[in-house]
């Protein structure tokens, strides 16, 4: 592996020199030649694998360096690793056989102001507001009650904030929805409950507070919401395929091992 042969000097190392938020490997052959490169972002008690390279034909080496990996994220108090990648794809195949499991799937879409219906005045009693430290409860309600079981547990390791907007409906959290900006882009991520409100007024009442502000919205779509879907075919497009999210959980024996150690 590039870097210090001990990996406890080269995680200290790398907090001297920058962001300990994430972390780089790469793997290097007997004759000093890059056989693969990957990098890994640190979320919690979680890393999530964001890139990973092979230069040499084939996949034969990712299997080392996955396992470095693993044993870095570990060493920085992960309990597991993150990939997302499209089914049809050889990294889906070799991620799975590498020990990584599926738990959900997402897609992101991009969504066109033209296309949402015109607001609405009162037509029905709902409403989008900020959130606030006192909505905890039941916001972390909802998202059991929403979420499957394995979509759970990697929250749990990877920790959740308190999203930017609840939808509230006859004095209940019925929605939530975490957004990002980046420039004159958003992206919004929504977990909304089913109900007899049209899908779409829904949507538009959330993103009309975006739209004048910023000209490219995306929406990402979960497995938890495969119910929005009629909806987003109306308000926009997707932009690539859905992608599987797969997580692999490090054993009782590794982390019994990380914990050795850290003590030394």
């Amino acid at each position: 592996m590039r870097g210090f042969p001990h990996l406890l000097s080269s995680i200290g190392f790398e907090s001297l020199l920058g962001n300990t938020s994430w972390f780089s490997q790469s793997l290097i052959s007997n004759h000093h030649s890059a056989l693969a490169f990957a990098q890994v972002s640190l979320e919690g008690r979680g890393a999530r694998l964001n890139w990973l390279l092979s230069i040499d034909e084939g996949d034969k080496h990712l299997s080392a360096l996955i396992e470095n990996l693993s044993l870095e994220s570990a060493l920085r108090g992960a309990c597991c690793l993150l990939g997302a990648t499209h089914a049809n794809d050889d990294l889906f195949v070799f991620l799975r056989d590498a020990g990584f499991c599926r738990y959900g799937w997402q897609r992101l879409w991009q969504l066109y102001r033209e296309r949402f219906p015109p607001p609405t005045t009162s037509a029905f009693s709902f409403s989008w507001s900020r959130s606030q430290a006192s909505d905890q409860v039941e916001i972390d309600n909802l998202r059991r009650r929403l979420t499957s079981p394995s979509v759970q547990t990697v929250r749990k390791i990877i920790g959740e904030t308190l999203p930017e907007f609840v939808l509230g409906m006859d004095g209940n959290i019925c929605g939530i929805a975490s957004v990002g900006t980046y420039a004159s882009k958003v992206i919004v991520n929504p977990l909304i409950a089913q109900s007899d409100l049209p899908t779409h007024v829904l949507l538009q009442s959330l993103f009309a507070r975006f739209f004048p502000t910023h000209q490219t919205a995306f929406l990402v779509q979960s497995s938890d919401q495969a119910w929005l879907e009629d909806a987003l075919l109306d308000l926009g497009d997707p932009v690539f395929d859905r992608e599987e999210l797969l997580v692999k959980h490090f054993t009782s024996i590794q982390k019994a091992s990380i914990h050795v150690l850290n003590l030394s």
